[in-house]
This record gives structure tokens, sequence and C-alpha cells, in this order.
């Protein structure tokens, strides 16, 4: 069905077997609804930045040329995509909780910005969260990027698939539900991730 307005959530570090109607309700429902898939693979190297510089640019790392977590703008010409819909005239905003997620939005891109740099914490999730249902209530912008951190901070911590990681990937998919609440009925949501993992690191 056609929907007015689009939410990107990203789910820092989620791995897809940890995705069950037991521990993610929400997103599984979201999956049910619409389209998904479960045997993505992330681009070469498997970290963060240059995983979502692809997601957010749609070219490989051999074309944005970032290869770690240091903070810096993508080579190239490629944009982003809400650099793409607010140039056809949408109204753009992002909430991120890191940096330099923040340096791979272009700085016209988004009519509403919120650029957190508290620490990259756990907490940061329901911080991120409110702001979201805040801007999706309020100003209703046609595309919204957002980021949650919470399932990559456990699996560092913890351990991929520990009791830790499972009850920070059940929290996000609380939020997860507030967020949709939040959207409305009007709302194409968009649910990905950078990574998944093995052990303590997402090199496998």
């Amino acid at each position: 069905a056609h929907r007015e307005r689009v939410l990107v959530v990203s789910i820092d570090g989620l791995a897809p077997r940890v995705i069950t109607p037991t521990t993610m309700p929400n997103l599984c429902g979201l999956a049910l609804a619409g389209a998904s898939c479960f045997q993505g693979r992330t681009v070469e190297p498997p970290v963060t930045v240059p995983a979502h510089a692809s997601m957010f640019h749609g070219v490989e790392p051999t074309v944005h040329h970032l290869v770690d977590n240091t903070r810096r703008r993508p080579d190239g010409p490629s944009r982003s995509f809400l650099a793409v819909a607010h140039a056809a005239g949408r109204s753009t905003a992002s909430v991120l909780c890191w940096l330099p997620l923040d340096e791979l939005i272009e700085p016209d891109a988004a009519d509403h910005r919120v650029a957190l740099d508290s620490g990259y914490d756990p907490h940061d999730d329901d911080d991120v969260t409110q702001r979201v249902v805040d801007l999706l209530r309020h100003e209703r912008p046609d595309v919204t990027l957002t980021y949650l951190v919470a399932c990559d901070l456990a699996g560092h911590a913890s351990g991929w698939g520990s009791p830790e990681y499972v009850a920070a990937a059940a929290r996000t998919d609380e939020l997860l539900g507030a967020l949709e609440v939040a959207a409305g009925p009007d709302t194409a949501i968009v649910v990905t991730t950078d990574h998944g993992g093995v052990g303590r690191s997402h090199g496998e």
C-alpha cells in the first residue's frame, strides 16, 4: 500500500538470529506485514561507519573510501537518501546519537537535525526515541532517519547472543514499537542493521 511518509531505523549490530516473535514482536510484525530479508550481508569491512555510508549513499566502500569509524565525509559524488529527498522537495529529519554517522549526512540534507554526543551510551536510545516521537507527532517530516545503538553495545560488552544482548534486542523492539505508534499508518517503516556479530566482535 502507498504510504506518504518514510521512517528509516538503523539498529546497530542486530543479528537476525535474535529476531523472534518472543524477543522482538514489533519487528516481526513489521516483517510479516511487509517485505523482509534475513540473509543480507554487510559490506567489507563490516564496520559501522563504512556500512552506514553504503546504506545512506548507495555505494560500496570502494567508492566512498571509508574503511573504519573515523569521523569524516564520504568521498565521491554520491548523495545520501536524505539529500535526494530534500532536493525533491520533501521535508527531512535525522536523529542520531553518534557524530561519525551524522557526518555522513550532508549539512543541508535535513530540515530537522539532532546530533547527540553523549558518549555512545545504551541510554541514548531512550533519548533518541523520544526525540523522534516528538518530531513525528509535531513536525511530521516526509523522510526521517534514526539510529539505535544498544544491541551493538551489548554485543561488544557481553557477546552477541548473550542474555544481555537478547535483553538489549527486546528493549530495542519496545522502542521500535513506540516509533511505529508515533509514525502512524501513513508511514512506511524501513528497519535495517549494519552488521551482526559473533562472540564480542562483528568481524565475522
